[in-house]
Order: structure tokens, then sequence, then C-alpha cells
């Protein structure tokens, strides 16, 4: 009876062992907002206004920024208007970084917003961007 009584605790162990890892596997890997598709962070702006998003990276020797593009150039002016600007990433070797952006006023360098990214760069150079904020 005694055995059964270990055999039955080890089993239990087990499965609340398998649910904790796949709990922070799907955590840490398969939440919504994980943006994997060409390592791009796409932010949302007006036209008109007198805003511009700032990035800083942790640590460049991780990531550096490839490519940033706007969509939307020609609603720039327009008050209201939607500007969508594009940053795409490189990874130069695997390690774990930050990236802030910040929603910065350029004529009193007022902070209206703030947003903040964990990057993973796998041993292939693949990159994984989960929004922290």
């Amino acid at each position: 009876m005694k055995n059964n009584y270990i055999i039955f605790v080890l089993i239990l162990v087990v499965i609340i062992s398998v649910l904790l890892i796949l709990k922070l596997y799907i955590k840490n890997k398969m939440v919504p907002n994980t943006l994997r598709t060409n390592n791009e962070i796409v932010l949302k702006t007006n036209g008109g206004v007198p805003y511009t998003w700032e990035y800083s990276i942790d640590d460049e020797s991780i990531i550096q920024l490839k490519e940033k593009r706007i969509e939307g150039e020609k609603d720039k002016k327009i008050a209201g208007g939607v500007i969508l600007e594009h940053y795409v990433f490189k990874s130069i070797k695997p390690g774990i970084t930050t990236i802030k952006f910040t929603y910065r006023n350029f004529t009193n360098k007022s902070i209206a917003n703030t947003k903040k990214y964990k990057v993973v760069v796998n041993e292939k150079l693949e990159l994984d961007i989960i929004e922290m904020s």
C-alpha cells in the first residue's frame, strides 16, 4: 500500500511539472503580441502632431536596426492622419536584450507613451520580439 502511495505522488509531481513547463512555454513563446514575422515592430503615430518615436537598444551587440520604413507619408502633415512606423531588426549574435520606444514631443521633450520589448535571439539567429509594456 505504501508503494502505491509513493507511485501516485511521483506521477502527480510529474504531471504538475509538465503543466508548469507548458504554462511557462505558452506564456513566453505563444503570447499574441509576440512578433516573429520579418523581425519587425510597427508603431502608430498621427500626422500633424509634434511627436516622434525614439528607440534605444540595451545591447546592440545582439541586435541592430536594419531598416526604418514609414507608411502613410502623405498623411504626415494632415492632423489625425495615420502613420505607421516599421522598425526592422537584424540579429548579430545569440542573446537577450530589450528595446525601449519613447513617444516624445520634439518641441518640449515631454513623453506621451513608452513601449518596451524583450528580444530573444536563438542559436540560429532567429528573433523573438515580445511586447512587455
